[in-house]
């Protein structure tokens, strides 16, 4: 009754609660040998290759301890703290001679499932035995030598079978001085052993009734702990009845499955005769996935002013715009406080009301909220006052947060701005693909409506995609263009293709179109004069980079490809693209 309350007749022990009010207590299971954490058993594994098996100090000598010492604060990047500690590895591993006590280290080997050797170069004087020994489990004879003949082929006949105590010990052997070479900056090495393994309380895991109501039937991990609690009991007897050494290695080793499975019921390697203990859920799988706890119950909540529909390609808009169905944009609201500059425009949108494109749905005041499609639209447009608030339809030019799910990084969730298309898809310029990782197939995105001008300033300032071209792992472009592009673009520049006056200015109307573009441009002189004046698709080009001449553009890029070769001299064959403005 520690962890809580499993019938509705009694009082929690711990809270004092009855069934409705208590929520649960975590409890714990006292192992009587320690295991492996399946979780942090590679990092175990680095952690002994860089201490030295006998004096437990890092194999580091002296000389070099500095030069990774100024690599490491408390504010260390996650990625730069990977990279050094698998420097710090790698130096570790080369070291055979501790520079501390001398003792000769060999090398360290994982044998499945979740054991750990210590190969040693063993001398013709001294050969080490090749018994499986530990100090408590009190057992060393010849009857319980290594029977695993595989063990011995892979690693030899010299090696030491490091057992998680003898592990726990050398971990409490570390001085706290090699804790930050070592990177264990707020941790403890002996923390990723399990001693004690938590138990949930009951409403983690509740029973069930089956179908005829007359049994209760039990949760997953219910049903793991009581094993693991039996298989806890039966290798603590063993230990205390001095059983042979190999019989509790068996014990010891199904109680390390056992928890494993419990955390951890993906876990690769298993024994063939436990594979069954694998079925169900482990608490990993609970947490994490689609269906788990963080992505279904957390993440996954209904969200409101947001749309999600498929998304479709379309050239024409910018990399900064996002194309909304006008289905979706009459059901989108932002509030708009009455002021006496937006008064008449405000009062034009009431007017329109719910269903014409641009227009309002509420009116909010001090007494109350009026839907403006049971009203006299005319009298509440009259009567409107300075200070009330307005939810206006979602119009051109308004941002939003355009995001495509799974967000696995920061440029999963972009802003955009608003423009309103007839159609029922979500369009978008076919550049940006990459940052969302999305295609045409089916995909389908989400638009989230931001509610205050703070949030608007903020999206784009922040997060607009066009301040957003390069990832911020590596600093490549993550924006540019892509397949159809590419194509045009050569299609449209390769040599003998020339394009009439009319056709010049269709491609210059497409591509300098734009409604910020109200500079009269300068035409060049055609590449082909007579018997009709015609133009380059390079030509197109430069227009593009330089459109008026006082276009303040200075350009000098030489760009080489993978075709490229290495004459300087650039001919037709090379791979490469020449731009220069003076």
């Amino acid at each position: 009754m520690i962890i809580g309350v499993g019938t509705k007749s009694l009082r929690c022990e711990t809270c004092n609660r009855d069934y409705n009010a208590c929520v649960g207590h975590f409890g714990c299971i006292e192992l009587a040998y320690p295991v492996y954490h399946v979780g942090f058993f590679n990092y175990t594994v680095q952690l002994l290759q860089c201490i030295c098996k006998r004096c437990a100090r890092i194999l580091l000598p002296n000389e070099s301890r500095p030069k990774y010492l100024l690599g490491i604060s408390d504010d260390m990047n996650p990625l730069a703290k990977k990279a050094l500690h698998k420097k710090i590895v790698a130096h570790c591993k080369k070291i055979k001679i501790c520079p501390h006590c001398d003792f000769e280290n060999g090398q360290i080997k994982k044998y499945p499932f979740m054991k750990i050797f210590h190969l040693i170069r063993a001398k013709e004087t001294e050969l080490l035995s090749s018994i499986f020994y530990d100090e408590e489990m009190n057992s060393k004879n010849e009857r319980n030598k290594i029977s695993i003949d595989e063990a011995e082929n892979y690693l030899g006949n010299s090696y030491e079978f490091l057992t998680p105590h003898n592990v726990l010990k050398l971990f409490e052997k570390i001085p706290k001085s090699d804790y930050i070479l070592l990177l264990l900056l707020d941790n403890s090495p002996m923390d990723l052993l399990c001693t004690h393994l938590p138990v949930p309380p009951c409403i983690i895991r509740p029973s069930s009734h089956n179908n005829t109501g007359l049994r209760s039937v039990e949760d997953e991990l219910t049903m793991k702990l009581n094993e693991i609690l039996i298989a806890n009991e039966t290798l603590k007897k063993r230990i205390q009845d001095g059983s042979v050494f190999i019989k509790m290695i068996e014990a010891w080793d199904f109680l390390q499955v056992l928890v494993s499975v419990y955390i951890n019921s993906d876990v690769r390697n298993l024994p063939p005769q436990h594979n069954s203990v694998a079925s169900g859920q482990g608490i990993a799988q609970r947490l994490k996935g689609k269906e788990g706890r963080f992505r279904a119950n957390l993440s996954g909540k209904r969200v409101n002013y947001s749309a999600r529909t498929v998304i479709s390609p379309d050239p024409n808009l910018a990399i900064d715009e996002v194309g909304i169905p006008l289905k979706i944009a009459t059901h989108m609201t932002f509030p708009v406080v009455v002021t006496p500059f937006n008064k008449k425009y405000l009062q034009q949108l009431v007017l329109n009301g719910p269903y014409q494109h641009p227009g309002a749905i509420f009116i909010l005041n001090e007494h109350r909220k009026t839907h403006l499609n049971y009203v006299d639209r005319k009298h509440f447009a009259s009567k409107l006052q300075i200070g009330d608030v307005v939810l206006r339809h979602m119009i051109n030019g308004d941002y939003v947060l355009f995001n495509r799910q799974p967000s696995l990084h920061r440029l999963s969730i972009m802003c955009h701005r608003v423009r309103i298309h007839p159609d029922q898809t979500l369009k978008f310029n076919e550049c940006v693909c990459s940052p969302y990782n999305a295609d045409f197939d089916g995909d389908e995105m989400n638009v989230h409506f931001m509610q205050t001008e703070e949030a608007k300033a903020e999206a784009a300032t922040l997060m607009q995609s066009k301040y957003n071209l390069t990832s911020p792992r590596n600093g490549e472009p993550v924006i540019s263009p892509i397949q159809d592009f590419i194509t045009s673009i050569y299609l449209m520049t390769k040599r003998d293709t020339f394009y009439s006056r009319s056709e010049f200015y269709h491609l210059l109307g497409m591509l300098l179109g734009h409604k910020d573009c109200r500079r009269k441009i300068c035409l060049p002189k055609p590449a082909i004069i007579k018997p009709i004046p015609l133009w380059t698709g390079k030509q197109i080009i430069s227009m593009i980079l330089k459109p008026f001449e006082d276009c303040d553009c200075s350009l000098n890029l030489k760009f080489m490809t993978k075709a490229y070769s290495s004459n300087e001299e650039f001919c037709p064959n090379e791979g490469c693209m020449s731009i220069e403005f003076t």
